[in-house]
């Protein structure tokens, strides 16, 4: 009969235990049958001497793998895709305020103008064309785009307004058109800029900047329409 290597037992206690076989067979034999379970200490919560580990596993546990990461992936690899990446948002917005800016210098200016309407005639931006006050006496060019939406061709025979002794309408040349100024139709009279097609000679009084004058437009066809217009320049 064997005896267990058990720590000294003092000479008033209860004498050791004896290994049975059972115990003993279960120390020495292989692991039983079947998937591995975690061994329970001999004869309850005993030492640690009483702790064997499974057969498949080296003491202290299974010893985690080391993962093997390739070159070229991992920190560096996700640097150089996150430099790109911000390389191109870069240059997207660089290319964006680049078109932008382009169609920015591409814009005409709006023209200060009044509108107004009669018949099949449209007027766009009719204004006094200066950049300050306008002095009496003196003369002033009248911008305006005449727009005939009609099938049939007019003509603007006449404009007259209180604040100038006169309004000449001029051809493309410049010269006093005595017939007035021909609209073809579905055709336009851009005169808002250029070469000035209408003019108030002889003004009476001083007109300022922040003023309006009445003006009136008599077309053949169309009729006539009265605009208050200011004074402004273009751009």
């Amino acid at each position: 009969m064997t005896w267990c290597s058990a720590p000294t037992w003092p000479a008033s206690s209860r004498s050791p235990r004896r290994c049975t076989p059972s115990v003993w067979s279960d120390r020495t034999a292989g692991p039983a049958p079947g998937p591995h379970r975690a061994r329970t200490p001999v004869g309850g919560a005993g030492s640690a001497a009483d702790w064997h580990p499974r057969p498949s596993e080296p003491p202290g546990g299974p010893v985690p793998r080391r993962q093997v990461v390739p070159a070229g992936t991992g920190t560096a690899r996700l640097a150089r895709v996150g430099a790109a990446g911000v390389a191109a948002v870069v240059v997207g917005v660089a290319g964006c305020d680049a078109g932008l800016d382009a169609q920015t210098a591409q814009e005409v200016p709006d023209t200060p103008g009044v509108d107004g309407s009669v018949g099949q005639v449209d007027l766009d931006d009719v204004y006094l064309d200066s950049g300050s006050d306008v002095a009496a006496g003196t003369e002033v060019p009248l911008r305006a785009a005449l727009t005939n939406e009609g099938e049939s061709p007019d003509t603007l025979t006449s404009v007259t307004t209180p604040a100038a002794q006169s309004v000449q309408l001029l051809d493309e040349n410049g010269d006093p058109a005595t017939g007035g100024i021909p609209l073809p139709a579905d055709g336009q009279v851009d005169a808002t800029t250029g070469p000035q097609r209408m003019r108030l000679e002889g003004v009476t009084s001083t007109i300022g900047t922040t003023e309006t004058v009445p003006v009136t437009f008599v077309f053949a066809t169309a009729g006539e329409v009265r605009l208050d217009v200011p004074v402004g320049t273009a751009g």
